[in-house]
Parts: structure tokens; sequence; C-alpha cells
């Protein structure tokens, strides 16, 4: 993650800005570059939080998990579920992400 992390700041910060081109090859390949870091940070991001969910697992078969109950925004749940496998549905162009939810859903 740090190395990505540091990857994407530098294509960012430094490299992205200093390079001057009106070549449509370059620019393309620049904008992918950045979307494919985005992605890798994305991803790292997420299999780090489903390592965590795994060993809250463990935790709660043991019995040594402390429960603390509060309100869930099912909206924001969805939302973030959406955002973090929408690149599999970029990967797979016929498989649409459809989402039909009610307004006004309790927490």
């Amino acid at each position: 993650m740090g190395f990505s992390k540091l990857i994407q700041k530098s294509l960012e910060k430094k490299i992205f800005p200093s390079v001057v081109s009106d070549d449509r090859k370059v620019i393309r390949a620049m904008k992918s570059s950045a979307e494919n870091i985005g992605i890798i940070v994305a991803e790292g991001e997420r299999l780090t939080t489903l390592i965590n969910d795994v060993l809250d697992l463990a935790k709660i078969e043991s019995g040594k998990m402390d429960w603390k109950m509060e309100a869930l925004d099912v909206h924001e749940l969805i939302e973030r579920s959406t955002a973090a496998t929408f690149s599999l549905f970029q990967a797979k162009p016929d498989v649409k992400l459809h989402k039909d939810i009610e307004d006004g859903l309790p927490e």
C-alpha cells in the first residue's frame, strides 16, 4: 500500500506535470496510468479491509469480539459496496450494475 501510494503521489505531483506533449497516445497513456495506479491503491485498501474482516471473524469465533451497536445508513453501505466492487463490473462489460434503493429506509 505504501509503495503504491508513493508512486501515485509521484506521478500526480512530479512526473505528469512535467510532461509536455500534444501526442494523444502520451496523454492517453498518462490517463491510463493514473487510473491504473488508482485501481491498485483502491484494491490494496479493499484487500486490507478484507484481511481485517477475516481477523474480526476469527475474534468472533473465539468469543473475543467486543460488540458496539450503532446505527447504519443503508444508502452509505450500498454506495461503499458499489465503490469497492466497481472495478469488477468494469472488467465484465456484459455484467451491468443496477441499484434500485428506496428513499427513507430506516437506519
